[in-house]
């Protein structure tokens, strides 16, 4: 490929040893804190501002906004292939901040559905091809026995940008338009942090180009496509909670929406946590089992959730509050296990597959988006979660034999020594 590798470093280091040889082998390398501000954005402003934006407009406006990011989520593969094919990672990755931080300030300072709905769709569009190509510079540029350790501090550097992104909510969940102004000057920042000692990839060879075009058929009737199902349907009930919950919580348990920010902040602090945790563990339990321990626990917060929203006053709020930790908290076990898996099971190689694997976050995102407008409409936002509750049951349901398949096929994806 088109950059060296190192051995990872020893998990038996001291911490402040350990974290110095991780910076020394390029595991923390200086881009990682542009890569951060995505995540500021995916999952830490667009959760928040974004439905409380819209809020005024009806749950309509609310949805038809959130899934215009989806939607424009949805190019990542197209952006993927692009540079693949051109060899312009890095000249897509840098890009991508200018596009965002220019499509926030233009929608804090716009009122119109219409003009927001085009400025999400832009930022959308810029974030999912940061993410696509920042998944590439590990699954193309290094061996795969450092996959795990790298994508965990990775999505360790996107949780803590999730976590900033959610202290910005909080702070201007009663002051939008400012809001949006400040994350577009903090997404033009990214712009010199993202191009920090940002690693080069070689130019795809024909073959891959090749292999990529039957890539979704060959899915389609392989177990990768089992997979798929799945992390759809994980996607669907996630998103559908994470898109609007801040209104749930206000619908539900009567939680002020700076109240929830916080709440969500602090279970995505202690997930941040767990993003190179789960890198290791990859090498010991397997990707397949780290995604089982994901949806099986996200199951299980959605049951708490679901309930609680049969209660009143404090008693649902702790525990509505208590759910929504406990699924921040442990989709770092759904994330890196099913990136893995991704790349290990697609018969297309791993360039398609994080293109396939992206488009499924996207496509549950943007149902995610679309489904609250219909149930908020005809049933409230407190009906969200028994939705969710339904979506990851499906899920389970198609990860279970697929499960059962990789352990008679392939004993070594459930542990490794």
């Amino acid at each position: 490929m088109g950059i060296g590798h190192t051995a990872p470093a020893t998990i038996a280091e001291p911490g402040g040893q350990r974290i110095g040889s991780l910076f020394r082998q390029g595991y923390l390398p200086p881009w990682l804190s542009g890569y951060a501000l995505i995540g500021l954005v995916v999952s830490g402003i667009v959760p928040i501002l974004i439905p409380l934006s819209m809020d005024p407009k009806g749950e309509v406006a609310v949805g038809a906004v959130v899934a215009a990011f989806y939607l424009g989520t949805l190019a990542a593969p197209l952006f993927g292939s692009l540079a693949d094919r051109t060899g312009t990672q890095r000249v897509v990755f840098i890009a991508s901040f200018p596009i965002i931080a220019a499509a926030s300030a233009v929608f804090g300072l716009v009122d119109g559905t219409v003009a927001r709905f085009v400025c999400m769709l832009v930022a959308g569009a810029g974030a999912g091809a940061a993410q696509t190509t920042a998944s590439m510079f590990i699954v193309e540029g290094r061996p795969r026995s450092e996959w795990g350790e790298r994508m965990g501090w990775m999505r360790l550097a996107f949780g803590i940008g999730q976590v900033a992104g959610l202290a910005v909510a909080a702070w201007f969940a009663h002051r939008l338009e400012a809001g949006w102004i400040v994350v577009g000057v903090i997404m033009a920042c990214g712009t010199i942090l993202g191009a920090l000692r940002l690693p080069r990839i070689a130019k795809a060879a024909p073959s891959s180009e090749t292999a990529a075009r039957h890539t979704v058929r060959d899915a389609v009737l392989s177990q990768f496509g089992v997979f798929l199902a799945c992390w759809l349907f994980a996607m669907i009930g996630l998103m559908t909670f994470y898109n609007v919950v801040p209104l749930i919580l206000r619908a539900a348990f009567d939680v002020d929406p700076s109240t929830t920010s916080l709440v969500f902040l602090a279970g995505s602090a202690v997930g941040a946590v767990f993003y190179p945790v789960c890198g290791n563990l990859d090498h010991r339990i397997g990707s397949a089992r780290l995604l089982a321990i994901g949806i099986g626990t996200t199951l299980i917060g959605f049951v708490i959730l679901a309930s609680a929203t049969l209660l009143h006053g404090a008693a649902g709020a702790v525990l509505g509050s208590l759910a929504l930790v406990l699924v921040a908290t442990v989709y770092p076990f759904q994330y890196v296990g099913a990136t893995l898996l991704a790349a290990e099971i697609a018969p297309g190689g791993e360039g398609s597959a994080m293109g396939l694997f992206n488009s499924g976050v996207a496509a549950g995102a943007v149902i995610g988006a679309i489904v609250p407008t219909f149930l908020a409409q005809a049933a409230g936002y407190d009906s969200l979660p028994m939705f969710s509750l339904g979506a990851m049951i499906v899920s389970a349901a198609f990860g279970l034999p697929l499960l059962r398949h990789l352990r008679r096929e392939s004993p070594q994806s459930f542990g490794r020594n």
